[in-house]
């Protein structure tokens, strides 16, 4: 992604933006923004590239900036447009691949569509199979394993190769009793032969979103700010709902949980259970409601009113997300127990029960699919109150605990893990190195976490082109100390030694944006541990098996796009 972060750091520089650009460019704005973000390069020799550069020289012209322009590339001396905008070239492909062609770079959600390499990695990793033993069962190169699993290739479905992989895998997981681990990879309670073929191969759309959600995650952790529990936020404005016992349709729904809610915040309740495992539209459907149910949690979480809350997760991805989007605000205040069904079978009815302990209770069943015309019980009555809190109490003897929220940094122990970084890690520095920055504070954070190898690590670094314009970078841990360029440059090379000397460490170099600048991610072979690093260190932890393997995919595919620098 060289081109990209060098015409980002041009046109940073230069002052100029996407639209500007376009102008002067005579280039779509689209495409301008594309070129910036990586998912496109043009072909050195095309016509994109001439109408780029021309368009940059101009603008400079026209604004001043042409010695800018000059001294950024390190073309002083070259007047001439031709010869301008030609030494522009040779800096904004700087380190690019010399192949003359026009590259559309996958974006991680195109990536994610490519099944067959993720699921094929997850498989070998369970199987316990190198690159080199499968090709020679299934007599083949390596390299073209190598490809598969990269997400380059892929054997034609019903091809004697497809076949083989298969067969070999599915013999090798049999034959190490891990087959319970393979259905739990699938997302099945049992399958054979043929239903693991059908599943490595197949490429459904409805498949294609299964990396969102560990996206939609870590992108709410790494922006989030945990609900502040100061009270004397003022109350939100709410449309007058009409007291009854029973509500009709997710228009009733809604009023009942306004109702519900307001209650709760006024009366500044001690505790609320939730469960409901209908659909989540009658939540996310409706933006004003959505903001005032937002805006009623929040004031419960400043009363301290603590929440426990059973999440069916047999869900399409687009409903976890909507969920995630409103939930994760919430989690971070520390006030909510969560947990999951244990069973996830879709019943054709679907139930909601949200109860206020002594005080209310918003309860429903009905036919799965008709909650649009749903009936919702509103109870304040003693009795059923008392019984419908046996239910509840019922129904969570059913579940398991989903997320803890943990202040500070918890990283988990694990002999095999994979790690997403956001930044450079500091145990991986030789000694040599840390010992140039004459900093004791640096050296004894580095003795306390410097890497020794009896384990399995995955990790995946994100790094910056170390040249003249990077002139500092903050170190893991110790704010206060910076690299020089020379010192990230013998940092990397740390890193690339380790591992050449350690075949258990696979450092996976990000040569894009840090997906996420603010967290750091831990994954095992039982949980994820996600640290939200700043302001002050927070650990969100799961270890629902399918949310672990979503994880697990989500880094498959940073590997599938990463780049080698």
């Amino acid at each position: 992604m060289m081109f990209a972060r060098q015409l980002t750091l041009l046109m940073d520089t230069i002052e100029v933006s996407v639209s500007e650009l376009a102008t002067y460019a005579q280039i779509d704005r689209t495409g301008i923004s594309r070129m910036k973000n990586g998912s496109r390069q043009p072909k050195q020799s095309g016509v994109s590239i001439r109408k780029l550069l021309h368009g940059m020289i101009s603008y400079c012209d026209e604004s001043g900036k042409t010695d800018t322009l000059q001294k950024l590339i390190g073309a002083e001396n070259s007047t001439a447009e031709e010869d301008l905008a030609q030494a522009l070239k040779q800096w904004l492909y700087m380190g690019s691949t010399p192949e003359d062609t026009e590259k559309e770079i996958p974006s991680r959600r195109q990536v994610s569509a490519h099944l067959f390499g993720t699921r094929l990695n997850a498989v070998m990793d369970l199987a316990d199979i190198s690159n080199i033993r499968l090709s020679k069962l299934v007599y083949a190169d390596a390299s073209l394993i190598s490809r598969y699993r990269r997400s380059e290739r892929r054997p034609k479905s019903g091809s004697n190769m497809a076949r083989r992989i298969s067969r070999v895998l599915w013999e090798r997981l049999e034959r190490a009793g891990r087959i319970p681990e393979l259905c739990e990879l699938m997302k099945t309670s049992e399958a054979d032969e043929q239903t693991f073929y059908t599943w490595l191969y197949e490429s459904k759309k409805q498949d294609q979103p299964d990396l969102i959600t560990p996206e939609k995650m870590l992108y709410l952790l790494n922006a989030q700010v945990p609900v502040s529990h100061n009270a004397g936020h003022e109350m939100p404005s709410l449309p007058e709902t009409e007291v009854k016992d029973i509500y009709y349709g997710t228009a009733g729904l809604r009023s009942a949980v306004l109702r519900f809610l307001k209650y709760a915040a006024e009366h500044q309740v001690p505790q609320m259970y939730l469960y409901s495992d209908e659909n989540m539209s009658w939540l996310s459907g409706d933006p004003q409601f959505f903001r005032l149910w937002g805006a009623l949690m929040q004031r419960c979480m400043q009363n301290h009113t603590k929440i426990t809350i059973i999440h069916y997760m047999n869900r399409n991805m687009n409903e976890l997300n909507d969920a995630i989007a409103g939930w994760m605000p919430l989690y971070l205040s520390g006030m909510i127990s969560s947990y999951f069904c244990r069973k996830n079978e879709r019943f054709p009815f679907v139930n909601t029960i949200f109860l206020i302990p002594g005080a209310a209770c918003i309860r429903a069943s009905h036919v799965r699919g008709s909650e649009t015309e749903g009936i919702y019980h509103y109870h304040t009555d003693s009795r059923s109150l008392n019984q419908l809190e046996k239910e509840y109490r019922s129904l969570i003897t059913q579940a398991s605990p989903l997320f803890a929220i943990l202040p500070g940094m918890h990283v988990p122990e694990d002999n095999k893990q994979v790690i997403i970084r956001n930044t450079l890690p500091l145990g991986t520095m030789s000694r040599e190195t840390v010992c140039s920055f004459h900093d004791a504070e640096l050296y004894s954070a580095w003795e306390a976490v410097r890497y020794c190898f009896e384990k399995t690590l995955m990790e995946f670094i994100p790094v910056r082109e170390p040249g003249r314009h990077i002139l500092t970078e903050a170190i893991e841990g110790v704010p206060q100390a910076t690299y020089t360029g020379e010192q990230y440059r013998h940092h990397l090379e740390d890193i690339r030694k380790l591992a050449e000397e350690n075949p258990g460490y696979e450092p996976v170099f990000l040569t894009t944006q840090c997906p996420f600048d603010n967290v750091r991610v831990y994954i095992t072979e039982t949980k994820v541990s996600a640290v939200r690093i700043d302001p002050s260190p927070i650990t969100f932890e799961t270890s629902h098996p399918q949310l672990r393997q979503a994880f697990m995919d989500y880094a498959l595919s940073l590997r599938n796009i990463a780049n080698t620098i």
